[in-house]
């Protein structure tokens, strides 16, 4: 079990059934500005997928949802995510 899927039964959340295929923890992603200072666009990112599951990223504009896809897709760097 990962450490994703171990903290949601800790939690008492839905464990899926089925074999993760994709396993986020805590991710972030920081950027820094020309005035040198940092830009938390995300921050302590968790997520499991599992085989057969199906998944919507939504939320307001400008929360930084197409930079957490940018990431899986390899686009940006971001750490850690596995996928299996």
């Amino acid at each position: 079990m990962t450490s994703a899927l171990r903290q949601r039964a800790e939690e008492g959340l839905p464990v899926p059934s089925g074999k993760p295929i994709l396993d986020i923890a805590h991710l972030e992603k920081i950027y820094d500005t020309y005035e040198g200072e940092q830009v938390h666009a995300l921050s302590d990112i968790n997520l499991t997928v599992a085989d057969g599951e199906f998944i919507t990223v939504v939320g307001p504009s400008g929360c930084d949802k197409s930079t957490l896809l940018k990431i899986l897709a390899g686009i940006l760097d971001g750490r850690p995510v596995t996928l299996s």
